[in-house]
């Protein structure tokens, strides 16, 4: 449940059939009177009235029920009650199961159940543990707008359909380790605020984790995305995401991501820094350079976090400062540019004040952040013997030479990864 849904509008989970039907019978406890417990009565309720075409037919249910005949009588009892509460005939039910808008104020318990038809929970709330292991949803699954305040848990869940946990807030952890998607698994625009476990999740379809937020750990360990796996402005606000042996996809999209900042505390610099090794090296076994490079910088940040000597840190920090790494053209671009403009400033100082002087400036910045050219020696050696008269030119032509030559060597750098093929 969103904000902008107010609680005077949501349902009571009571007052529902299906809350009603999951919680009849017992609780399975092998010292009790062996009465079924409310999955029994579950599954065997849809397995009933799901694969036949005579639904207004009571006895083919008792008949093919795995209830006892006095388990059928609270069946049959509770089915009557809500066909007349409801208006909804449910021995002849519409095919969906209908959660929406409903507040789960306890412990909600849906473990090995199965769920054959399309089934609702857009814009329930739950107030406490959510228990969804081992469950199978056949059909579409829509948690959508959905309020997780507890644990989620789909530990080994089956969702043959297509999953939506579109705009869905998990206020504490989810885990869906070892569930599998056969169906388009939607997290679009979806909040973790606590750990989101999907190791060994199996998505057979697109998974779209688009605008996604993940506030702390974002786990997907020996996950297998076979297609299209969309990180679209997905947000990884503490860490990021791990995906140690899992199988990607070629189609996997990072476009605009946000990645946490470098932690102060070394631990998490170290353990972001593997994230990001691992991140690296799956791009490049893609031969995606672009991506590779991405994660490389994020990794490069985490080493100068990391780094203990002042020379290193200082290396590592002009790498970011010149190029961003090898990769930010503009920002070389502009470090080229502005020395020789400003080399060209310092030189206009003792040069005729007027555009002769401004070009001569201006070719002997160049001239000098260059080198290697010998323009000195050609076209320019006259100007170069009335600036030899300056007292600080060869403070100016020596401090253009070395700074020439590195910042050029940066903008070719980015360049060359910018165009990279793979």
């Amino acid at each position: 449940m969103t904000e902008r849904t107010e609680k005077s509008k949501l349902k009571l989970v009571e007052d529902t059939f299906w809350h009603q039907l999951a919680n009849l019978g017992g609780d399975g406890n092998p010292h009790e009177p062996p009465e079924a417990t409310g999955r029994q009565y579950w599954n065997a309720y849809f397995k009933a009235v799901g694969n036949r075409e005579d639904a207004t037919d009571e006895n083919y249910v008792e008949r093919h029920s795995v209830l006892s005949e006095v388990d059928f009588v609270s069946l049959s009892n509770l089915i009557y009650d809500f066909s007349k509460k409801d208006k909804i005939d449910y021995w002849n039910p519409p095919g969906k199961i209908d959660f929406s808008q409903v507040r789960f104020g306890d412990e909600v318990n849906f473990a090995n159940f199965t769920f054959p038809w399309s089934v609702s929970f857009e814009n329930a709330v739950f107030e406490s543990f959510a228990d969804f292991r081992d469950a199978t949803f056949t059909a579409h699954a829509n948690f959508s707008d959905a309020t997780f305040t507890g644990i989620a848990d789909f530990r080994d869940a089956s969702f043959t359909g297509n999953p939506a946990f579109r705009k869905a807030t998990f206020a504490d952890d989810a885990a869906f380790i070892g569930a599998t998607f056969t169906g388009f698994a939607d997290f679009r625009k979806a909040t973790f605020t606590g750990f989101a476990l999907y190791i060994d999740a199996r998505f057979t379809e697109n998974a779209l984790f688009n605008k996604a937020t993940f506030k702390d750990t974002a786990d997907f360990k020996s996950a297998n995305f076979n297609t299209t796996t969309n990180f679209t402005k997905t947000k990884f606000l503490k860490h990021p995401p791990a995906f140690f042996d899992a199988n990607v996809s070629q189609d996997t999209i990072w476009q605009d991501t946000t990645f946490p900042k470098p932690p102060s505390d070394k631990d998490e610099a170290h353990a972001h820094k593997r994230a990001y090794e691992r991140l690296s090296l799956m791009m490049s076994r893609l031969e995606k350079s672009h991506d590779k490079h991405m994660f490389f910088r994020h990794e490069m940040r985490m080493r100068r976090r990391l780094e203990t000597n002042w020379f290193s840190i200082f290396m590592n920090g002009a790498y970011a400062l010149f190029s961003n790494y090898g990769y930010g053209f503009g920002r070389a671009l502009a470090w080229w540019f502005g020395h020789i403009f400003l080399g060209a400033c310092l030189l206009f100082i003792p040069a005729p004040q007027n555009w002769a002087g401004v070009v001569n400036s201006v070719a002997t910045s160049f001239a000098n952040a260059h080198s290697f050219l010998g323009l000195n020696r050609g076209p320019l050696k006259t100007v170069y013997a009335d600036y030899a008269k300056w007292d600080f030119f060869n403070v100016v032509w020596t401090v253009q030479g070395l700074l020439g030559i590195l910042f050029l060597f940066f903008l070719i750098l980015t360049i060359r990864n910018r165009f990279k093929m793979g």
